[in-house]
Parts: structure tokens; C-alpha cells; sequence
């Protein structure tokens, strides 16, 4: 239960978060409909402890599990999305070697550059690297200790062959090339498992930007080719990126980091869709004591069509690529049926019926939910509903305004929000 003095405080926020809270995390990488890292951060603070279980059941790139491992919290994700799972993986893990040695993630970073820049300049990777090839292991050996799944499973999981023929339909012939030689490259034990999904991020960060389709992502969700074709410096792309995420890295601050005091995995990932009625095929044994999500919006964002370059490069057909957002709750594609907003709201709540049975007793919920306003109201009535038949009272409700220079989604109705907070 929330007490007084922490709800009075919660009530007086700002929860528009109109600036960047330092030492707060950033995406890694493009995904649409995130929401800013102010909103968890504040929440996991107000509702558990240190060493406690933070649960996202709706992860998208990892913003709650970044903010939960940041702050001396263990972290459990569960994402439908192939892309958002390997972005949430990268970050989280990056964030859980900076725990453990502030220098490993920019060692590995360089270690990714050497060979960028080998590539451009047709060379051997040099000897001296082979000084810092120890790291790459040391950072298995640590995550394997700390993550699920480890770091060699999860990259088994994302070897599928390349989809070169879709991702012909986007991308210069000139640029394919490059990519086709640095993924070559990168495709080294030298650099060890975690290593590799580092650069299998890195290049699909960069894909959209590297591709001719240079008017929106929602051109590419719509699967608009381009007219004519462009070749892009990939490699340039690459260095970049490495740059920014480089920097996103040292600025996000580390509280004490579970980690550093207590043995065992801190940090679970389940690829999973709770519309299969299936239960994760990861969860911890541990119950979660506070559950922190802002579950997709009906007819907002199809999430998995926005990352279908990324999709192709984890081996995914395009059949596939349909397949997985017809399983995708409220997925826009889906918003000319005339049932599509109650499916929605019905889909969440069955969803969160499975979901609450992995919290604790005592635990708390935390919803970033539409506004009324967007006419979605159903979607967070229905949740309303269903946790008050589970003894959960609704403790607050605050309305926050999306503000449009931080949005992902600004071409959308939706302009508001809700933070709803229950208590068993």
C-alpha cells in the first residue's frame, strides 16, 4: 500500500516530463510509442525496494527494466516483438556490465569500431586488438551469471539466415553489399555472444536510416517501396551509432546496481505473446512487487510492420512478419473492424489475468493507459473492472500530456494519457 506522504508527493509531480531527467536511460534504438524514462523511474521508486522484482509485461525496448536494474531493482520483461526483445537485451546488458566494470561497454564499442574500420579500408583486423578479445569473454561469463537467458542462448534464438531478398526491396544494392560484408565481419567469436548481439543491434538500428525509403517509418510499416534508390554510407551509420549509444551508456547512472550485492540472475527476458494462452517460456521464481506497463494502444502503432526492415534481418519472411502482427494487441492494422476497441480492452484484460498471477500478495500495478479523450476509454475501464473484482482498489489516477517534441507517435489522436496505480 502506497503510503500518504508517497502519494501526496506523486499527486504533486510533473508528469508531462517535459525535460530529460539526468542519469535516467535513453533508447538504444528507434521503436515507436515509447514512453519517457521519467514515467518508471518515478514509479519504482515510489512503489518497491531495492532487490525487489519489477515487472513489464508489455517491455518494448526495456525503458522499465533499464530503469529497475538502474536502480538496485531486478527486472523482468516480456515482449511479443523479435526487435524489441533484442534492443531491451543489448541495453539491459549493457547496463549490467557497466554495473560490474564501468569500462567493458566502451571496450566492446572499440572493438566494434576496429572492425567497421577494417571493413572500410579492406584490412585484417589488426593484432593489437587481441589484447582486449579477453573482455568479450569475461562479459559472457557475467551475464551468463546474471541474465535469462544467457547470452549464447539468446544469440541462438536470433540466428536465422538473413531476409537479403526483402530487404532488397528497401535498400540500395551498393549499401547491401556493405552490409553483407560487415555482417560477414561481425559474425566472429572474437567478439563472443553478447558481442555479436551488440552489432546485430547496431546494424538494425541503422537499417531504416540506411534504407531509400526516406519519407517515414510509417512507409515502411505500410510496405511503400521506394521509387528509386539511394546508396547510403552504412559504415558511416554504424560509427555513429556506436558514438550515441556510446554516450547514452556513461551518462545513464548505475544506483547500486543489485548485482554488486547479491548473487543469482537479476534480469529476465521472455519473448512471448499473451494472446498465445501460453504461460512465458522465462519467468523468475521470485514474485514481482510491482508490475509497471504502458500496454499498446488499440489502433495507434503497428509496432512489428514499423520494424519490418530489422524483422528481415533476424530471418524473418514476410508471411511471418503479417503472422506476428495479426498476435499483436490492438495493432492498428487492425482498426477498421468494428469490434477492434472491445478486442482490445478484452485482450489486456485476459492478458492481465495471467499476468497477476506472478505478483506478490502486496504487490502494486502501475498502467500508462489512453486518455478518454482518445475514445479508448474501454481499455482502461475494463482493467478498472477486473482488479477491482480482484480486491486491487485503484489508490491514484493522474492525467499527464504527451508532449510532442519527446513522442514517437505524434501523427496520432492520442495527445493525453492516464497513470493509473492499484494496490492488492
Amino acid at each position: 500500500m502506497i503510503s500518504a506522504r508517497i502519494k501526496r508527493q506523486l499527486e504533486t509531480l510533473d508528469w508531462d516530463f517535459s525535460e530529460h531527467l539526468q542519469g535516467t536511460s535513453k533508447a538504444i534504438h528507434w521503436y515507436p510509442g515509447t514512453f519517457p524514462s521519467e514515467i518508471p523511474t518515478t514509479l519504482i521508486q515510489a512503489l518497491s525496494v531495492k532487490g525487489e522484482l519489477v515487472f513489464d509485461p508489455y517491455g518494448g525496448v526495456g525503458t522499465t527494466a533499464l530503469e529497475a536494474l538502474r536502480q538496485g531493482r531486478k527486472a523482468w520483461l516480456v515482449e511479443a516483438n523479435p526487435v524489441g526483445c533484442l534492443i531491451a537485451y543489448t541495453a539491459c546488458g549493457l547496463i549490467l556490465l557497466k554495473s560490474q566494470e564501468e569500462s567493458i561497454p566502451s571496450i566492446l564499442f572499440e572493438l566494434l569500431r576496429t572492425k567497421i574500420t577494417a571493413c572500410i579500408n579492406s584490412s585484417e583486423v589488426p593484432d593489437r586488438i587481441a589484447t582486449d578479445e579477453h573482455i568479450p569473454k569475461i562479459s559472457d561469463r557475467f551475464l551468463t551469471q546474471t541474465v535469462e537467458p544467457s547470452p549464447a542462448r539468446f544469440l541462438r534464438a536470433q540466428n536465422r539466415e538473413i531476409n537479403w531478398k526483402s530487404l532488397e526491396n528497401w535498400i540500395a544494392r551498393e549499401t547491401i553489399t556493405d552490409i553483407r560484408k560487415l555482417t560477414d565481419t561481425l559474425n566472429s567469436k572474437s567478439l563472443g555472444s553478447f558481442g555479436q548481439l551488440l552489432a546485430l543491434t547496431m546494424i538494425s538500428a541503422v537499417l531504416r536510416p540506411a534504407s531509400s525509403q526516406t519519407q517515414s517509418w510509417g512507409h515502411i510499416a505500410d510496405n511503400v517501396w521506394p521509387k528509386k534508390f539511394e546508396k547510403k554510407d552504412f559504415y558511416k551509420l554504424c560509427l555513429n551509432w556506436l558514438s550515441r549509444t556510446e554516450g547514452i551508456i556513461k551518462k545513464t547512472v548505475i544506483d547500486n546496481h543489485p548485482g554488486k550485492s547479491q548473487s543469482g540472475i537479476v534480469f529476465w527476458l521472455s519473448s512471448h505473446c499473451w494472446q498465445k494462452g501460453k504461460k512465458p517460456r522465462v519467468s523468475p521464481s521470485v514474485p514481482a512487487s510491482v508490475l509497471i506497463t504502458s500496454p499498446p494502444y488499440a489502433g495507434a502503432i503497428d509496432y512489428t510492420l514499423s520494424q519490418r526492415l530489422s524483422l528481415y534481418l533476424l530471418g524473418y519472411t514476410e508471411e511471418e512478419v503479417k503472422k506476428l502482427c495479426g498476435l499483436e494487441i490492438g495493432a492498428r492494422r487492425k482498426r477498421f473492424l468494428a469490434t477492434s476497441k472491445n478486442d482490445w480492452a478484452n485482450d489486456l484484460v485476459e492478458a492481465l489475468e495471467q499476468q497477476a498471477s506472478y505478483m506478490s500478495e502486496d504487490g502494486s500495478f502501475a498502467f500508462v493507459l489512453p486518455h478518454k479523450d482518445s475514445g479508448r476509454e474501454i481499455g482502461p475501464s475494463n482493467i478498472e473492472e477486473f482488479l477491482d473484482s480482484k480486491n486491487c482498489p485503484k489508490i491514484m489516477e493522474i492525467e499527464r500530456s504527451i508532449i510532442q517534441g519527446r513522442a514517437r507517435q505524434s501523427w496520432t489522436s492520442i495527445k493525453k494519457e492516464i497513470i493509473q496505480i492499484y494496490s492488492y
